[in-house]
């Protein structure tokens, strides 16, 4: 699976590849929501992982275009703000810091 990471942390988007990559997915690392607009309308991905507060575009902007623009595309909200991840319309939700185990679970959940 073709896994999409958008983060303004780098440190977060290498961590997340990594467990990713080592659970078997291909992961392209984002650093802004513009950047992962931008990867989405010109390569294949099948799920999106974003983080809420990026800046100039948030991760509720990102899930916006991919319902309008990619239909049932599964979009997993991360957030170190526990207040962030009560948006609706997200396929799951992670709580910054998570473990490997809950981020394999959720992403394994969206699938569905």
């Amino acid at each position: 699976m073709i896994i999409l990471v958008a983060d303004d942390q780098q440190f977060q988007v290498e961590l997340i590849s990594c467990q990713l990559s080592s659970a078997g997915h291909s992961v392209i690392g984002c650093g802004s929501g513009e950047e992962a607009l931008d990867r989405l309308n010109s390569q294949d991905v099948d799920m999106v992982i974003t983080d809420m507060e990026m800046g100039v575009m948030s991760g509720e902007h990102v899930r916006q275009h991919v319902r309008k623009q990619f239909g049932s595309l599964p979009v997993i909200l991360m957030s170190g703000n526990p207040d962030n991840l009560k948006q609706d319309g997200f396929d799951g939700y992670l709580e910054k810091p998570f473990s490997m185990r809950e981020l394999l679970t959720v992403v394994e959940n969206a699938r569905r």
